[in-house]
């Protein structure tokens, strides 16, 4: 195959990958908004019926991608994604609401902070995923046995939190009844209605204001043992020492390599759940 036909097949392959892209945007009325200042969505109003309209073609405004979020109770939903970021915080690493499309319908949900364990949005380059931490959605840095995210909190004395664990989204899906979105969305309920987002509003922690992060924070996650360890500058070669020790399939030499770098922390964690899973 020759070098312009090469091209030609690159070519193609973008193009329908943003005709795609294109394809998943317009506009939508939204169900179950609920005014946040912490997270405002940039709306239009039907001033005869007050239904409120989201449009994702705008210029700037959050693109809806596919993927699926997880429920705090563990059922899993597939459809079409917005995030919008969290207006209390500088970061882009923090989402604090989102709109999604439930596959087969044609009106978008929305969900604010505290009302989903995990969103996973396939973006035009990469799969990323958000966990729930703090009333927001923290992106993952680096996704497996051991997960890597940057501390929001940093530079701060506030504890650390927990992320939510396998078995809190088990003891909830045994001790809520409810009906599956599907059916709910079938009776007309919205979506925040259905998975019950305002009786778990005050079990969990919002997110803080906004502070200068000076150094940057991580935070890691065992997803096996449920904890998760706060890694600064200061203790980090510790860190690296204790979790990467432990593996095996990862020699001295290499980790120890590791332990020098703070900015090679990404590569270490990744490496680590690819040969020590």
């Amino acid at each position: 195959m020759t070098k312009l036909n090469n091209n030609i097949i690159l070519f193609l392959l973008f193009m329908a990958i943003s005709v795609s892209a294109i394809a998943q945007q317009g506009k939508f009325k939204i169900n179950g908004y609920e005014q946040d200042k912490a997270c405002p969505i940039f709306r239009s109003v039907d001033k005869k019926t007050g239904d409120s309209f989201y449009d994702s073609r705008v210029i700037g405004y959050p693109r809806f991608f596919p993927g699926y979020i997880i429920t705090l109770d563990g059922e899993k939903v597939e459809g079409r994604i917005a995030l919008f970021n969290n207006q209390t915080a500088d970061w882009a690493f923090v989402k604090k609401c989102m709109l999604i499309i439930p596959d087969g319908e044609e009106e978008a949900q929305y969900l604010g902070g505290n009302a989903v364990a995990l969103i996973q949005q396939q973006q035009k380059k990469e799969t990323v995923y958000y966990d729930l931490y703090e009333g927001g959605y923290l992106e993952r840095l680096v996704s497996g046995k051991l997960r890597l995210s940057y501390n929001p909190n940093a530079n701060t004395s506030r504890k650390i939190s927990e992320f939510v664990s396998q078995s809190f989204i088990d003891s909830l899906r045994a001790n809520t009844a409810r009906k599956s979105v599907r059916e709910s969305l079938n009776d007309g309920k919205s979506m925040q209605e259905s998975i019950q987002v305002a009786a778990l509003k005050d079990e969990l922690i919002n997110i803080g204001a906004a502070v200068e992060i000076v150094d940057k924070e991580y935070l890691l996650y065992d997803e096996q043992n449920a904890t998760t360890l706060l890694i600064t500058k200061s203790n980090y070669e510790q860190a690296i020492q204790q979790e990467l020790g432990g593996c095996p399939s990862m020699d001295e030499k290499t980790i120890k390599g590791y332990a020098k770098k703070y900015d090679k922390i990404v590569d270490a964690f990744m490496e680590y759940n690819e040969k020590c899973k």
